[in-house]
């Protein structure tokens, strides 16, 4: 679900289904979210798949998903598609491309961290 920062909730709901490209047929629970507006541009355009990979730790420089906790029980938190820049003394410092800026979270108050899984590890290469 998209939001009007640029974000979105994980609500759950299954949207559509995406075809698996060979570098990912044989991974567990990787799933699809599409990315809405342009923060992200031009690595990511309004509209764009992008694919997840729950289990694996995103490192520096990765393109991830951050999950906030909610602050109501039972809701999905806000979530954003950025780029890792650090993870350090309980902060995760992400940045954007459009327009140019880093966002800093607490460690506190993120349910999870996922990583969008590069293009060339989708096709195999």
């Amino acid at each position: 679900m998209g939001g009007d920062e640029g974000d979105f909730r994980f609500n759950g709901q299954t949207i559509d289904y995406a075809p698996r490209p060979p570098g990912i047929e044989g991974k567990k629970d990787v799933f699809v979210v599409y990315i809405v507006g342009d923060s992200m541009a031009p690595r990511f355009e309004d509209g764009d798949p992008a694919y997840i990979d729950p289990h694996r730790r995103p490192k520096a420089r990765d393109y991830v998903v951050v999950e906030l906790k909610s602050e109501d029980d039972g809701e999905a938190g806000d979530a954003f598609v950025k780029r890792l820049v650090r993870r350090s003394g309980g902060k995760v410092v992400v940045e954007q491309h459009n327009p140019p800026k880093e966002l800093v979270f607490d460690e506190a108050d993120i349910a999870r961290v996922h990583r969008v899984i590069p293009w060339t590890e989708l096709i195999g290469i």
